[in-house]
């Protein structure tokens, strides 16, 4: 028990013959300020591991660039009504990928697990929920 609402969910890729995915989202109220959340876990970020940042070798051209280690949580909102508040309840979902350090996405998007447009971003194909809780 957690004692906060979580759910766990199974993700498909849009791209032929990439296993699913298992996504963990953390619930938290809709009026949470995600500035102050994203805020803190920077802070906590820069005490556990010391960087934001690190140079990286181009694996293909081995030019050195400047890689980000942390870009920030990321949410979704089930607005009330919605198909996913049926299922999860109204409020802001934390993801998190169990296999990879927090604040980091790229690799979802890269496999086509999720979609990202500008600011926002989707799961690519609509993901099988396996387990939920409602924090209680």
């Amino acid at each position: 028990r957690l004692g906060v609402p979580y759910c766990i969910v199974s993700a498909r890729s849009c791209k032929e013959g990439l296993p699913k995915h298992a996504i963990v989202q953390v619930g938290f109220p809709e009026l949470t300020d995600i500035k102050a959340v994203n805020g803190r876990a920077k802070l906590l970020w820069g005490e556990y591991y010391g960087r934001f940042a690190e140079v990286r070798r181009d694996p293909e051209t081995q030019e050195p660039r400047w890689v980000r280690l942390f870009r920030g949580l990321k949410f979704t909102r089930s607005s009330k009504g919605s198909a996913a508040a049926q299922h999860k309840g109204p409020g802001r979902w934390l993801w998190l990928d169990p296999q990879v350090k927090i604040g980091y996405y790229l690799h979802l998007i890269e496999d086509g697990y999720i979609v990202q447009d500008r600011n926002r971003f989707s799961f690519a194909v609509t993901p099988e929920i396996k387990a939920w809780s409602g924090g209680g």
